[in-house]
């Protein structure tokens, strides 16, 4: 649910000049009876430091920014239109910066305070992270495009996501991306906050005012979940058991879920301090008219048995060590994985993959920053099946090397595959929607 509610926060992006401050009198605006950029009509307060609410946003679909960039290779510079997103990426790759530690965060921090505007690349993948996608040619046709709609006819357009017509207007599809860009960089000389969609193709304005009501419904999300996890934490220390389970774990976002249940599951994230291989947990217990059904004794017995069975996969140990990864165990009720609708997928690839029996216990494999999967072992322990998602975020953005080079918890080359012993066979590479499992093979003989 938290993740829910960051999504539906809309960040805001306006720069008039590289100064980010408001030129009434610009020649962009020149066209507008209103001394002051469509987007701040009618609205008193406009709110605080958009730019820095643009750099701070994560969601999937990012905001862009006006803001100069220096190849300090060349000494050459261009004010051009850069997904903030992307600007973050290259400034972590121009200070040899990796996503632990709250580097990512820093860097967000010298980007906001950065008033000028102005960025200084000599790293020849920052630079590629935040080189202009457009040409100058294709930024003036824009511009003489665009020159012909009104403030009021612009939000209409590309607020409708019916974006189609006008982006023909230029030619093939190709192209698209780079227009995508240009086109940003006039919205935001006049006035508008723009933003790349999340999935669908295009760009889109927001106003003030639609910045106003996401701003609400962001605020009455907060507090649905403040008030979520008040009761949640009340429910935790009210299961048998509870006093047992804190002598070995921290819990931690307890908060009530539909999954999929007719009726509230309690779902809670747990952390054993010190140096153990599974070393984290989620449970969700089900409730039953109001009521929880199982108790903290019923998650440490299967905890325990988790554990042991984990060790029974020594490629584990390696990939945790390799990555700096972790792995949780993941329990629903009395079970010791997901419930059995979302399980359901990873049965049908267990045997598409030509493993006996069905995946009895599940674990997540989280790398910081990175990617995330899942591993299903059997009641043994000995058989092994691995679920690999692609990158989420490097689907949405294919032209960003950033994205591009992280690592995944299956490693597709044979060296890394080697380095942890292990073999990661593909389960069922033709089957659509079954390509991310991959069935683990000891590495003898292959």
């Amino acid at each position: 649910m938290q993740r829910l509610f960051a999504l539906l926060l809309i960040g805001v992006v306006f720069i008039g000049n590289e100064r980010g401050a408001l030129s009434a009198n610009s020649a962009s605006f020149a066209h507008s009876k209103n001394t002051m950029p469509y987007a701040f009509q009618h609205h008193p307060k406009p709110p605080p430091d958009p730019f820095a609410w643009a750099v701070n946003d994560q969601s999937t679909g990012s905001y862009y920014v006006l803001i100069t960039i220096a190849d300090d290779n060349t000494g050459q510079s261009r004010k051009c239109c850069v997904a903030t997103k992307f600007l973050v990426g290259a400034m972590m790759s121009e200070r040899h910066l990796d996503y632990s530690n709250g580097n990512e965060a820093k860097v967000r921090h010298t980007i906001i305070i950065n008033q000028a505007r102005a960025f200084h690349f000599s790293n020849t993948k920052a630079l590629d992270n935040v080189r202009p996608r457009y040409s100058e040619e294709l930024l003036s046709a824009v511009r003489r495009r665009m020159a012909q709609y009104s403030d009021a006819q612009i939000v209409k357009r590309f607020r409708s996501r019916n974006t189609s017509e006008f982006y023909h207007s230029f030619g093939k599809s190709d192209g698209w991306d780079r227009l995508d860009y240009a086109v940003a960089h006039v919205l935001l000389e006049r006035g508008f906050f723009v933003r790349s969609g999340d999935f669908f193709d295009g760009v889109h304005v927001y106003t003030v005012q639609d910045i106003q009501k996401e701003q609400e419904m962001y605020e009455d999300g907060e507090r649905q979940i403040k008030e979520n996890n008040i009761k949640a934490n009340s429910v935790a220390r009210q299961i048998p058991g509870y006093g047992d389970v804190t002598k070995y774990f921290t819990i931690s976002s307890p908060s009530f879920s539909d999954n999929g249940l007719p009726s509230d599951a309690f779902d809670c994230w747990l952390t054993r301090p010190g140096s153990f291989l599974v070393g984290d947990a989620r449970w969700t217990n089900p409730v039953v008219v109001h009521k929880t059904v199982y108790s903290w004794s019923t998650f440490l017995k299967n905890y325990r048995t988790a554990s042991h069975i984990a060790m029974r996969q020594p490629w584990l140990a390696r990939w945790k060590r390799q990555y700096s990864g972790s792995i949780t165990f993941i329990s629903f009720g009395d079970s010791t994985h997901e419930g059995p609708d979302d399980i359901a997928s990873a049965k049908k690839a267990w045997r598409k993959g030509g493993l006996k029996g069905s995946p009895a216990f599940q674990y997540h494999l989280d790398m910081p920053n990175h990617g995330d999967g899942e591993v299903y072992l059997n009641a043994a322990g000995y058989q092994a099946l691995v679920y690999s998602p692609d990158d989420p975020e490097a689907y949405m953005a294919k032209e960003d090397p950033e994205y591009k080079s992280r690592p995944q918890p299956v490693p597709k080359s044979r060296a890394e595959q080697a380095r942890l012993g292990v073999y990661f066979r593909p389960a069922s590479p033709t089957l659509k929607g079954y390509q991310e499992y991959y069935v683990v093979e000891p590495l003898h003989g292959k």
